[in-house]
C-alpha cells in the first residue's frame, strides 16, 4: 500500500519562527499550539499578535503551555491572552500540584498544527532564546511537515486540550511502532507521529529509537542536550557499535545542569570504550533532540534521551524515512562538530572524577525515583 505523501523542511532559530508566522497568517480554520516554555518577549509577542489577527478573521486558535516551563503565564496573563480571542490553558500550574509532582509529568511537547495539514515539531519553545536572540541562545532544530501526519497531531492536541480544560485524564490511542518505518516503493516519505504519555504510550518513543538502532547497518548520529537514557537504550547502542556501526553522539558541553552533566560522564566512558565518538558542543547551549540512522531514518521532536523525557514527561516526535532531510541534518551537525565541538576523551577525566560522575549518575536516578518519577502521573 502506498504511503501518503509528505513534504518536509528543516528549520532552526529565527527561520523557524518566520515560517510559523507565515503559516499563522495563512491559516483559515484552526491553529493548535503546545509549548513547554512561552515567554512574553519579542518572539512570544510576535506570535501572540499573529494569533490574535488569526482569531479576528475567524480562525479557531488553541494554545496550551506548561505551568513549570512558562512561569510568566500567570492567571492575569492568561486572561489577557484569552481576551485576544485565543483559547489558552496552563497545564498543571505549580500552585495546583504537590512539591514532588512539580518536576514530573510536565507538558514538554513543542508543536504547532495549522488547518490539520501542516505540523511544526521539534525542540524549539516560543521565546527569544530559541530565535538566536540574546547571549544565552540555544542551538536547536525543528521540522515542518505538510501531509496527513498533521491530522494525527491535531487529534492529539484536541483531546489533550479538552482533558486539560476539564481536568480529566485522556487516553488517546495511537499506533505503537514496533519497527522503524521503511522507504516506500513509490518514493513517498513514510512518517510516524509518536508520543510518550503516562498511559499506554509510556515507552513508545524509546521503542522507536531502539528499533531504528537495532536495524542500523552503517551509521548512527545522535544530537541531544541531555543524555541519561535507560540501560536498555545504552545496551542497544553498545550492540550496534560491536557489530561495526559508526556512532557519533553530540552532547551539551556547556554545563547547564551541573549534576546532570556529571551523571552523563559515567555513560560516556562505557560508550567510548565501545568505539562511540562523543562530541561536546561548546559554542552555545545545545537543545537539539534529533537522530539520524543510516543517512535515511530521522527522528526529531521534544524528547530528550534522559529519565524525565523517557519515563515522566509528555513528549512528541516524528519519525521519517527521508534521505534529503537526513543529509541536511548530517551536514549541519558535521559542520558543528568540526567547528564548535571538542571530542570527549576518558584520559582527560581523573579516577576521582570518574567516581564522582558514577556517584552523580546513581544520585540522579535515585532522585528521579524518590520524587515520584515512576508514578502513573497525569497525561
Amino acid at each position: 500500500m502506498n504511503q501518503p505523501a509528505h513534504e518536509t523542511e528543516l528549520f532552526g532559530g529565527q527561520s523557524y519562527f518566520d515560517a510559523m508566522l507565515r503559516d499563522i497568517e495563512a491559516a483559515q480554520r484552526e491553529i493548535r499550539i503546545e509549548a513547554y516554555t512561552f515567554r512574553f518577549d519579542h518572539t512570544g509577542t510576535a506570535v501572540l499578535d499573529a494569533l490574535e489577527r488569526a482569531a479576528a478573521r475567524g480562525v479557531d486558535v488553541y494554545m496550551v503551555v506548561d505551568g513549570l516551563g512558562s512561569p510568566e503565564m500567570t492567571v492575569e496573563q492568561e486572561r489577557a491572552v484569552a481576551a485576544r480571542g485565543i483559547r489558552v490553558l496552563t497545564y498543571r500550574r505549580l500552585t495546583n500540584v504537590g512539591i514532588f509532582d512539580r518536576v514530573h509529568g510536565r507538558l514538554h511537547r513543542k508543536l504547532a498544527v495549522f488547518d490539520r495539514s501542516v505540523l511544526f515539531i521539534g525542540g524549539l519553545n516560543i521565546a527569544d532564546q530559541y530565535a538566536d536572540k540574546g547571549p544565552e541562545c540555544f542551538f536547536d532544530l525543528a521540522v515542518r511537515v505538510r501531509g496527513p501526519v498533521a491530522e494525527k497531531a491535531a487529534a492529539l492536541t484536541e483531546a489533550f486540550y479538552e482533558s486539560a480544560r476539564l481536568s480529566i485524564p485522556a487516553r488517546w490511542r495511537l499506533p505503537r511502532p514496533r519497527r522503524a518505518p521503511r522507504r516506500a516503493p513509490d518514493g513517498s516519505i513514510p512518517v510516524e507521529f509518536v508520543v510518550r504519555d503516562n498511559h499506554r504510550n509510556r515507552r513508545a518513543i524509546e521503542r522507536s529509537y531502539r528499533a531504528a538502532i537495532r536495524g542500523s547497518r552503517r551509521t548512527i548520529l545522535l544530537a541531544h542536550a541531555y543524555f541519561l537514557p535507560s540501560r536498555a537504550f545504552i545496551n542497544e547502542l553498545l550492540r550496534a557499535a560491536r557489530r561495526g556501526v559508526e556512532i557519533d553522539l553530540m552532547v551539551q558541553g556547556k554545563a547547564e545542569h551541573r549534576l546532570l552533566q556529571l551523571a552523563q560522564v559515567s555513560v560516556y566512558h562505557r560508550l567510548h570504550a565501545a568505539g562511540v565518538r562523543i562530541h561536546e558542543y561548546r559554542k552555545r547551549l545545545l537543545h537539539t533532540k534529533v537522530a539520524v540512522v543510516d543517512s535515511e531514518w530521522v527522528t526529531i521532536g521534544s524528547s530528550n534521551l534522559d529519565l524525565w523525557s523517557g519515563m515522566s514527561n509528555l513528549e512528541a516526535n516524528v519519525n521519517l524515512v527521508d534521505g534529503p532531510l537526513a543529509s541536511k541534518i548530517e551536514e549541519l551537525l558535521c559542520r558543528c562538530r568540526k567547528c564548535d565541538c571538542e571530542r570527549f576523551e576518558p584520559g582527560n577525566v581523573s579516577m576521582v572524577g570518574r567516581w564522582i560522575s558514577y556517584a552523580a549518575n546513581r544520585l540522579m536516578r535515585l532522585v528521579f525515583v524518590v520524587t515520584g518519577g515512576r508514578r502513573n502521573l497525569p497525561g
